[in-house]
C-alpha cells in the first residue's frame, strides 16, 4: 500500500498548468506475460520514439512551455517502479538523459497478472 501511496504522490505531484503544455505518464507492462526481449522492446522502443525526428521536434519546440514526463513499470498492485520521475524536456540535453535512462532500465521481475487499475 505504501509504494502505491508514493506512486500516486509522484504522478500526481504533477508539474502546474502555468509551467508546461502537456504533462504525460507513460505505463509499461512487466506482467507475466512479458518475457525480458519484449520489455527490451518497450524501453527501447520508447527511448528511440522520444529521440525520432518529428516527436523530438515537438518536445523541444517550446523549451519556455516544456512537455513534462514521467514514466513507470507495473504488474500488480505491490509491483510498481518510476523509471522516470516528472521532468521537464526542454533541452536537447534533457532529452537525451531521458532516453539513456529508460532505454538502460533494467527489468524488475512483477506479479504473473496484470491489474491495470493498480497502474492507474
Amino acid at each position: 500500500m505504501v509504494r502505491v501511496f508514493a506512486l500516486l504522490c509522484a504522478l500526481v505531484a504533477t508539474p502546474a498548468q502555468s509551467d508546461c503544455r502537456q504533462a504525460l505518464a507513460i505505463g509499461l507492462d512487466v506482467s507475466g506475460s512479458v518475457d525480458d526481449q519484449e520489455y527490451l522492446l518497450q524501453v527501447q522502443g520508447l527511448a528511440a520514439a522520444l529521440g525520432h525526428d518529428e516527436v523530438r521536434a515537438i518536445l523541444l519546440d517550446q523549451p519556455e512551455w516544456p512537455v513534462w514526463l514521467a514514466v513507470y513499470d507495473w504488474s500488480g498492485p505491490k509491483a510498481i517502479r518510476i523509471l522516470q520521475p516528472w521532468v521537464a524536456i526542454d533541452s536537447p540535453e534533457r532529452l537525451a538523459e531521458v532516453q539513456a535512462r529508460i532505454a538502460g532500465s533494467p527489468r524488475k521481475e512483477g506479479y504473473p497478472q496484470t491489474a491495470v487499475g493498480s497502474a492507474m
